[in-house]
């Protein structure tokens, strides 16, 4: 496990850590090189099993029997409690101390210096590679620390015996100005005296946006995100900007009612069989691949096709049911008790088994939900619906921490600044999530659910995480944020799988370099506008598949060349939608009608622009040339609203009507 800058074991002997100085890197992948340097433990420990016997937001406490061991993340000490028993540091390969004061140790082992904390008054023996805190009567405590530096012991010895208690993330969303505050505490006890000095360690997402007047140090540690820097102190917080979502692109005027458009829409509203039997992955995708047609046939003006989707949509969702326990193993979402996670079935990729993915899947149900809701409120507010929206954003999302049914924000890590896709991590790499476009496509969903019922924390929850995870995209994904975070010699320009110890260009299912690249640009909806906020960037993107492919994207081989270029239109829509016409290859999760509407919409529009914000979350801002801008809004509420944009704009917006001050696209519904 990386709660980092350590990285732990688990062992029938006690807690391993070790930290691991060295980056390798290949063409295909960066990873940190972690070998363990030491375990805590006691004297015959032999665990049989390690329960969790508490935690916190950031910490858990491992038990090894006579010794409880607390891991914090972004925190350098391991905490260790005892029942009086001598706790012991056995280390792996012969250490050298640097320094030696009485109870406290600084010791240099693997390259890694550490410190280590006997309490006053009680002294170290040392036995070969064995070393022993020998504690006055009554003194059950201890904490071992990676240093940054040789020469911080002194300053480390100072937090060595200010034990977190509680640690807590809170979060903020402030419409007016679009600012996304989020607060990490630390509440300690001292153990010794009255010290309540704390050591944190940031990752580059972090202290890249740190509040106004916080600052970190310039000791730092090595990690597979990048420098990671100390701060000192038990609060701190970070302020993001959101950028606005939209449900939909407003439909381009030229293409409105147009013979082309209306026959896609038609083809797919009365296609035979929309959802073959699938998994709730593939039916999710099912589900999205009809809601993106719902808005285009609406502003289209095709009633017929609006409520053949509609129906087809309604039919499938409503068909599947909720149950607590059972056998039934077949178009059902049941809720696992002693897991406390609602699982669908048929289930796939593990999400049965191991948890993983559900905000991948469940993300689409959610999504395609609320943008059925808007032109059905009737069944979006009904028991039933209500009912399986609840519960399935509740297990992937859900932000009570004393709800007793699904633990909080099961896959988003608020500390990482983005969620995870595997339940169990069974790696050596730690955790990892690939598609991060299909993990935000779930938050953007619940923002427009609840905006559309009016649930306003959980609407802010859901920004919340849209906006931190967009930005850890550019971060961590693209190396394009505000701190660099690939290694020198890294030159790839997207990553697309990440994990605690590594980041991979590899996929799960293939290292196609449409695979590589499209894995974080689908599904495309109103909400994928983040992708095309650095048009520069999206060039250099795309620029990478085309060098691997010889200049043109592989349309023989059906490798996703619609996806390039519906991600293609950010920086270049004329191209991208010439190139469309010569593509026949449809992924399938989408639709000829919908990508035929994302590239003229996008052409009418010009580029993303995030200079501009607004006061509502449901916006977005476009410019073509240099000058020439466009201010979208929508109000999924019941009510006419006035949306005013940073730049003095001001528009009124009728319920569920998506408004623009261009007469390049439709404003209607």
């Amino acid at each position: 496990m990386f709660p980092e800058p350590l990285v732990v074991q688990p062992t029938s002997h006690g807690l391993s850590i070790g930290y691991g100085s060295r980056i390798i890197t290949e063409p295909a992948y960066f990873a940190r090189e972690v070998e363990m340097d030491l375990t805590i433990g006691a004297d015959g420990l032999n665990a049989t099993s390690i329960p969790i016997t508490a935690h916190t937001d950031r910490t858990v406490d491992l038990s090894f029997g006579p010794i409880m061991t607390r891991i914090g993340r972004g925190m350098p000490f391991v905490y260790v409690e005892t029942d009086g028993t001598a706790p012991t540091i056995t280390f792996h390969s012969a250490p050298k101390i640097f320094a030696q004061n009485k109870n406290i140790l600084g010791v240099t082992v693997g390259g890694s210096n550490y410190g280590m904390f006997c309490p006053s008054g009680g002294q170290w023996t040392i036995s070969d590679k064995v070393f022993n805190c020998r504690a006055p009567a009554g003194r059950r405590y201890l904490s071992v620390a990676i240093l940054s530096r040789a020469s911080d012991l002194a300053e480390y010895t100072q937090a060595a015996f200010s034990f977190p208690t509680d640690t807590n993330t809170s979060w903020s969303y402030d419409q007016q100005t679009g600012s996304v505050s989020t607060t990490f505490n630390v509440t300690t006890e001292a153990k010794e005296g009255t010290s309540s000095n704390f050591i944190q360690v940031l990752y580059p997402h972090q202290y890249g946006r740190l509040k106004t007047g916080q600052r970190v140090s310039d000791a730092s540690y090595l990690s597979a995100r990048g420098e990671l820097k100390t701060f000192g102190g038990r609060s701190f917080t970070t302020v993001n900007t959101f950028r606005g979502l939209l449900p939909f692109l407003p439909l381009a005027s030229a293409s409105r009612g147009s013979a082309e458009e209306l026959g896609l829409i038609r083809q797919v509203a009365t296609e035979s069989e929309s959802f073959p039997s699938q998994d709730t992955y593939g039916a999710g995708k099912r589900l999205n691949r009809l809601a993106q047609l719902l808005p285009i046939a609406a502003m289209s003006g095709d009633e017929a096709s609006l409520d053949a989707l509609k129906k087809k949509l309604k039919t499938e969702i409503d068909s599947w049911s909720v149950v607590e326990g059972g056998t039934r193993r077949d178009r059902v979402f049941e809720y696992e008790k002693s897991w406390g996670a609602l699982i669908g079935y048929p289930a796939s990729y593990g999400s049965d088994t191991q948890l993983n993915d559900h905000h991948f899947h469940y993300g689409y149900w959610i999504h395609a939900a609320a943008l059925l809701g808007l032109y059905d409120r009737a069944w979006l507010n009904s028991s039933k619906t209500s009912h399986l929206l609840d519960l399935l954003i509740r297990d992937i999302a859900n932000t009570n921490s004393n709800d007793p049914a699904f633990p909080l924000l099961r896959h988003f890590d608020a500390y990482a600044g983005h969620s995870w896709a595997s339940g169990q991590a069974p790696f050596a790499d730690g955790q990892n999530e690939e598609s991060s476009s299909e993990a935000i496509n779930a938050w953007a969903g619940i923002a427009l659910y609840a905006g559309e019922t009016g649930k306003a924390s959980l609407r802010d929850a859901a920004l919340w995480m849209y906006t931190l995870e967009t930005d850890a995209v550019f971060d961590y994904w693209f190396n394009a944020g505000p701190v660099r975070t690939f290694p020198s010699g890294f030159e790839r320009v997207q990553v697309s799988n990440i994990f605690d110890g590594k980041s991979d260009t590899a996929t799960w299912f293939g290292t196609d370099p449409e695979f590589e690249h499209g894995i974080q640009f689908l599904p495309f909806t109103g909400a994928s506008l983040y992708l095309g906020r650095d048009a520069e960037y999206c060039r250099r993107n795309l620029a990478e598949v085309l060098h691997a492919r010889g200049g043109t994207l592989d349309i023989k081989g059906q490798r996703w060349p619609d996806i390039m270029e519906m991600y293609q239109a950010f920086y270049d829509s004329s191209a991208a939608l010439k190139n469309w016409t010569q593509t026949s290859y449809t992924f399938d999760g989408e639709s000829r009608a919908h990508q035929g509407a994302w590239l003229r919409s996008l052409e009418a529009l010009g580029r993303v622009d995030t200079s501009v914000t607004a006061d509502t979350p449901f916006y977005g801002s476009f410019i073509r040339g240099t000058s020439q801008k466009t201010h979208v809004a929508f109000n999924p509420q019941t009510i006419e609203i006035s949306v005013r944009f940073s730049d003095g704009v001001v528009l009124k917006v009728p319920s569920g009507a998506i408004v623009s001050d261009s007469k390049a696209v439709e404003s209607t519904r």
